[in-house]
């Protein structure tokens, strides 16, 4: 009987190796990644002004809460943001960090999609 228990536990994979857990664990970055790497096509080949806070690559539902119970809506006003910090990393990520309390790469992911957004449309 208990055999059987642990044949039905490995079927359903909850005694896995670190080996396997491992190579699930790379399935899911590199899938996160390009999913991240359409998300930022996406938002940086469509204007601003018909796009959700949410199609800024790094800005998922939660951060899109705490940014708009601060008043940013939309990618513009990030994008005003992105200005005012003078297109500096660091003070852009500090910024974002006070207004979302996010983690310090999701913000760099924001400010690399607003940079490319930017090289792209001002010359």
């Amino acid at each position: 009987m208990q055999a059987r228990k642990i044949l039905s536990s490995i079927a359903i994979g909850i005694h896995r190796s670190p080996r396997v857990l491992f190579e699930h664990q790379k399935r899911r970055i590199a899938d996160s990644k390009r999913s991240n790497s359409h998300k930022l096509q996406r938002f940086v080949s469509s204007p601003m002004d018909m796009q959700s806070v949410t199609n800024v690559p790094g800005i998922g539902p939660t951060y899109a809460g705490r940014l708009a119970h601060n008043g940013i809506t939309h990618p513009s006003q990030m994008y005003v943001i992105y200005v005012q910090c003078q297109r500096n990393q660091a003070q852009f990520v500090n910024r974002l960090n006070q207004l979302t309390g996010g983690h310090q790469n999701h913000m760099i992911f924001t400010y690399n999609s607003l940079n490319e957004w930017h090289k792209q449309r001002v010359f």
